[in-house]
């Protein structure tokens, strides 16, 4: 079996650990404590005939532990940046996320906003264009998608995408 390291980052409260446990358990809670450090989430999923242990780095987005990102990055196949669609300052400081992965060009990053089912709609061309952008400046990104976690709406979408380009089927 072979053991994927992916990465989830960026600002505390954006939605990281309720993304993850809808993806992994199937269920939405909207009531996690703000991650310390890093938290370990895991699953086993067949594909193709193969068994994948993925292990995702739940990792705070307190500005304390930002440094500890471009050190456990090592190892990583993909990583998830998230911001949340209802606060502006989360999308801000995704280039500062980003740019601690400069150097790490071989790791897929799929920009990710959360909260869809609370969007504003008069807001999704504002934010999908501000995503456009830091597509465009971080070649790393190479995708992008709006989801909820509450209804799931595009929750197994994300996961599907990345594991695709981390196995080099996309």
């Amino acid at each position: 079996m072979k053991t994927i390291k992916v990465l989830t980052a960026g600002e505390g409260a954006v939605g990281k650990t309720t993304f993850l446990n809808r993806y992994i358990n199937r269920v939405f809670v909207d009531n996690f404590e703000m991650t310390e450090g890093v938290q370990f989430f895991g699953k086993i999923i067949d594909h193709g005939g193969e068994k994948y242990n993925l292990v995702f780095w739940d990792f705070a987005g307190q500005y304390t532990y930002r440094h500890l990102l471009s050190d456990l990055v090592r190892g990583s196949a993909g990583a998830f940046f998230l911001f949340d669609a209802t606060r502006l300052s989360s999308i801000y400081r995704i280039e500062e996320w980003m740019a601690l992965l400069t150097n790490r060009e071989e790791t897929p990053i799929i920009l990710i906003g959360t909260k869809q089912d609370k969007m504003n709609e008069d807001d999704i061309p504002f934010f999908d264009d501000f995503a456009k952008d830091i597509m465009q400046k971080f070649p790393i990104c190479f995708s992008y998608l709006r989801v909820s976690s509450k209804t799931g709406l595009n929750v197994d979408e994300a996961f599907k995408v990345l594991f695709n380009r981390i196995l080099g089927e996309e």
